[in-house]
């Protein structure tokens, strides 16, 4: 059956750097009806840039055409290092750092041509490039394809829509019982500690922005020491998400001091409740808990639809969202002997860090 796509794929960082090819990018995604954020040229530049810096990563960035609908899916091929037993992986561009990775696609369209898009990515890039890599891993795909490969990766990513509500009040009134009444308490004992704010950081700003990701990262670094962060990949997000709108980057301040922080993202009336951190000598006060409800707050305020907890069902979010968003991957192994050895090598390395 004779393809009904037209495909090109970049393998130059200075072909997909360039700012001819950005600005298509851009106007790719805001022509898209329903995008992520996490393939926004700002963001997906960004990750670029610091994860070829620190590891052995070329692109492989997909342009599929059926008609005037393009799909646009960033990849890379990162050759791992001896510690993963030199593994070759095609993966999307901000891999585990990015918790969707469906394709740009510029227009509506229906099941079947998404599916149809898949089978084309699968022979053309999966199977006819093959020799290029070992495995491929895909996570974070809201709309997948069909067919071997393809599974349910067991994430979920709850949400609250909040365009069912006229206002907050009515929204934080549809909360559990025990939620509302624990921020509305929370809230009134920080707030005899002191003046209590929102403190919403601005491109303007971005020495100072800087300085206090810095000094929340290392808060957050002391909560969960053993979460990998590619070194500079957050504060080169923040220039440039920040300057293209993108990324919102708040505190929770008690008489002009942090006691809570949260790195996050705002896009197309879809706030993204990325990466929170919260001072450890206020704990008590549960400054995150604060922190969120003011998020949702401003939310409302700034007109957005859907409120986005990612991925994870951690048990703060659980009060927080009424529905969540299943997420799948696609993982498919080449064939050839030594890529069967490279992949049973890491494999049996990931096994033993798992142990311990």
């Amino acid at each position: 059956m004779k393809s009904t796509f037209k495909l090109r794929i970049y393998e130059s960082w200075d072909e997909v750097e360039d700012p001819s090819f950005v600005e298509q990018w851009r106007t790719w995604i805001e022509n898209a009806p329903s995008p992520h954020v996490f393939f926004h040229p700002a963001l997906a530049i960004a990750w670029a840039k610091v994860y070829r810096s620190l590891h052995d990563i070329s692109p492989l960035y997909v342009l599929a055409e059926n008609g005037e609908t393009r799909f646009f899916l960033p990849l890379v091929v990162w050759k791992r290092n001896w510690k993963n037993a030199f593994v070759r992986m095609l993966v999307p561009v901000g891999y585990a750092e990015f918790d969707y990775h469906d394709p740009l696609v510029t227009q509506s369209v229906s099941p079947a041509l998404l599916e149809s898009y898949w089978s084309e990515i699968y022979g053309a890039v999966f199977q006819g490039r093959r020799r290029l890599f070992d495995i491929v891993e895909i996570p974070g795909i809201r709309q997948p394809g069909a067919g071997e490969g393809w599974e349910r990766s067991g994430e979920l990513c709850p949400y609250a829509r909040l365009s069912d509500f006229s206002n907050y009040s009515a929204y934080q009134a549809s909360l559990g019982k025990r939620l509302r009444k624990d921020i509305v308490y929370q809230a009134k004992r920080l707030g005899k500690q002191g003046a209590v704010e929102l403190k919403r950081y601005e491109a303007e700003n971005m020495a100072e922005a800087v300085a206090a990701l810095r000094q929340f990262l290392e808060v957050h670094g002391r909560k969960w020491p053993n979460a990998y962060k590619a070194e500079g990949l957050h504060e080169a997000m923040l220039r440039s998400g920040m300057a293209a709108g993108v990324v919102d980057f708040t505190e929770l301040t008690l008489n002009g001091q942090p006691v809570s922080w949260h790195f996050g993202f705002r896009y197309r009336k879809r706030y993204y409740y990325y990466m929170p951190a919260y001072s450890e000598e206020f704990r008590g006060f549960s400054p995150g808990k604060v922190h969120l409800a003011r998020l949702s707050e401003e939310a409302f305020r700034q007109g957005m639809d859907i409120f986005d907890h990612l991925r994870g069902e951690e048990n703060y979010k659980s009060g927080w969202a009424a529905g969540a968003l299943e997420l799948h991957a696609y993982r498919g192994n080449a064939s050839s002997v030594l890529s069967r050895l490279r992949q049973s090598a890491y494999e049996g390395l990931r096994s033993l860090r798992a142990m311990g």
